[in-house]
């Protein structure tokens, strides 16, 4: 008994050692498997491997640490026509102005305008009544309508062969007299209806359907704004400059950057001798119809021109008294660089030195930009030189 309780225990020991043994050799594995893993760069543990050429490696980290170019917009310095110029205020008023009336007393049927519109010359603004004359009118379409009638039935009967030609003829002078009579009461009826004289703007509408007008009615005021002319005042001391011809830009707040030319018309020259200034007057071309009657002008005179560099006042940067703008060069690279102003004209400025014609300077997007801050041009103001 005591010889087999000795055999099983060694018996039990060997099984132990067994699986101690292969507990052990797993484990070993499973470290390889690991090694081999991390080493292969499979798994999640490894770096991925960048597929750069050794000799571009160092150019790739290069690149990579590159700072991303700020967007910007430039356009070049360029050159233009510049002036000296004194800036007055005036008012603008209407080339023309009439008052509509109309021919005769009558009944308001229809007013097909607003007040403030812009109409073309013949359109008709006001439709009178007058009964007796639509009467009249229906009855002259219904003859020409039973004219016609005829004149068709009467051809179709002498193709057949069943009228004769004169019968034709008849036919065709009844229809050409019934015409006659419709042109001559629609000419007549014609006195009914208010037209434009010319193309303008209307305003102070007096008139509505149903009101019962004269020929001392005033239907509306038509301004003709094709052009507009402006009064005011200048300095004494430029008496002996303006004059008949003298260039003149003016623009308005409604209008936002534009600028309209014009020249000055009569000059008057007495000068007030309160103000000290001489009355002007200057007719100003209205494009697109941008300037209206009464609209407070701001009128630049111009006293001497000349051409010169100029750049968008958007691109000129002020540090102290000092004046600058961010210049892009053939790298793509912003720089700074001082310029000397010269003067300030509408909306853009005139450079004395610290460009050339063809430089591109920024105009928007400087708020990111230090010098050598590297850049990209989202929106181009343009190339060459004009002006």
């Amino acid at each position: 008994m005591l010889c087999d309780n000795g055999a099983t225990v060694r018996g039990d020991r060997a099984r132990n050692n067994y699986m101690k043994n292969i507990g052990i050799l797993a484990i070993c594995l499973i470290a390889v498997c690991s090694a081999v893993v991390w080493q292969g760069g499979a798994g999640v543990f490894a770096p991925v491997p960048v597929s750069v050429p050794p000799g571009d490696r160092d150019q790739a980290i290069d690149e990579h640490r590159v700072p991303d170019a700020a967007l910007v917009s430039t356009e070049p310095a360029r050159m233009a026509r510049v002036f000296d110029a004194v800036e007055v205020f005036g008012t603008a008023r209407a080339n023309e102005s009439i008052v509509l009336t109309v021919p005769v007393a009558q009944t308001i049927r229809g007013v097909r305008f607003d007040d403030g519109d812009v109409v073309d010359a013949g359109t008709v603004l006001v439709e009178l009544t007058n009964e007796r004359d639509d009467a009249v009118l229906a009855a002259v379409r219904a003859n020409l309508v039973a004219a016609e009638n005829q004149e068709r039935r009467i051809t179709e009967l002498v193709n057949l062969g069943l009228s004769a030609e004169s019968a034709l003829e008849f036919a065709r002078s009844r229809t050409a007299a019934a015409k006659a009579r419709l042109d001559t009461v629609l000419t007549r009826l014609d006195d009914r209806l208010v037209r434009a004289p010319f193309r303008g703007l209307l305003r102070d509408r007096g008139v509505s359907p149903g009101s019962r007008v004269t020929p001392t009615s005033a239907i509306a005021t038509l301004h003709d704004i094709s052009a507009v002319t402006a009064d005011f005042m200048v300095p004494e001391n430029l008496l002996p400059i303006v004059e008949s011809g003298t260039i003149v830009f003016a623009r308005t707040e409604s209008a936002g950057d534009r600028e309209l030319a014009g020249v000055v018309d009569t000059v008057n020259a007495r000068v007030d001798p309160v103000m000290r200034a001489f009355a002007v007057r200057a007719r100003i071309k209205n494009s697109d119809d941008i300037l209206f009657p009464g609209a407070e002008l701001t009128i630049r005179v111009v006293t001497k021109e000349r051409r010169g560099l100029v750049v968008s006042e958007n691109a000129v940067l002020q540090s102290g008294g000092r004046y600058y703008v961010y210049l892009v060069d053939a790298d793509g690279i912003a720089r700074q660089r001082d310029i000397e102003i010269v003067s300030r004209q509408f909306r853009v400025v005139e450079v004395g030195t610290g460009l050339v014609p063809g430089d591109r300077v920024v105009i928007e997007g400087m708020t990111r930009l230090r010098d050598g801050t590297p850049v990209r041009s989202g929106v181009d103001a343009g190339d060459g030189i004009t002006g």
